[in-house]
Formats: C-alpha cells, sequence, structure tokens
C-alpha cells in the first residue's frame, strides 16, 4: 500500500497508526474537540452576556440622580409642593430601580446558572 499525505498528515500530526484505526481515533479527537470549543463559546457567551447585563445598572444611576436633581429644584421654587414632588419621585426612582435589579439578577444567573446547564447540554 503506498504511502499517501493523508496517512503521513495523521501519523504527523496526531502520532496515530496508518490506517483505519487511526481514522477513527482522529475522528474521535475532532469530535472531542469540537465539543471543548462548543464549551468554550458558551462559556465565553455567557461572561459577555453577564458583562452587557451587569451594565444595566448605570441607566438607573444616571436616571435617579436626574430625577433626584429635578426634584430639588421644584421643591427650590416651590417649597409647598415638597410632599407632592418627594412622593412621584420616590415612586419615580423605585420604577427606575426595577431594570437595574434585573439587569443584575440576569448577569447572576449568566454566571453562576447558565454556564452549568450549557456544559450539561453540550456532555
Amino acid at each position: 500500500m503506498p504511502l499517501r499525505a493523508d496517512h503521513i498528515q495523521l501519523s504527523v500530526n496526531y502520532g496515530l497508526p496508518r490506517g483505519k484505526e487511526g481514522r477513527q481515533k482522529v475522528l474521535r479527537r475532532k469530535i472531542m474537540d469540537f465539543t471543548v470549543l462548543a464549551k468554550g463559546i458558551a462559556l465565553a457567551g455567557c461572561a459577555i452576556g453577564a458583562g452587557c447585563a451587569l451594565i444595566a445598572g448605570i441607566g438607573p444611576g444616571i436616571g435617579e440622580g436626574t430625577a433626584v436633581s429635578k426634584a430639588l429644584e421644584a421643591i427650590g421654587r416651590q417649597p409647598e409642593c415638597k410632599g407632592d414632588v418627594t412622593s412621584t419621585m420616590l415612586l419615580g426612582c423605585a420604577v427606575a430601580e426595577t431594570t437595574g435589579i434585573y439587569g443584575f439578577v440576569t448577569g447572576l444567573l449568566l454566571i453562576f446558572v447558565a454556564p452549568g446547564m450549557f456544559m450539561g447540554y453540550l456532555g
């Protein structure tokens, strides 16, 4: 049987015997390499997604700061409406804060729960 380029490639790259057994081992190794690659991509996706989800905490902070500053300006102009402005401001801050909390919880889930689920699916 003459040597072909694929036989030489198999024996050089993987140190496997030539022939049918060597090809089967290479096929198993390629499948294993694909699984490792898929796990790495899943973990990288979880990390990137968690980072993006945690960036969601910036928006509520800026929005609440702006709301409080405008409420203080309104109270400074008309001190008699302090109760109405304060209650409305607190309700608005609570609603704005929920988006930050949702982003935080999503980030925690992507960091601690999702990688285990993905690794279970990938084997």
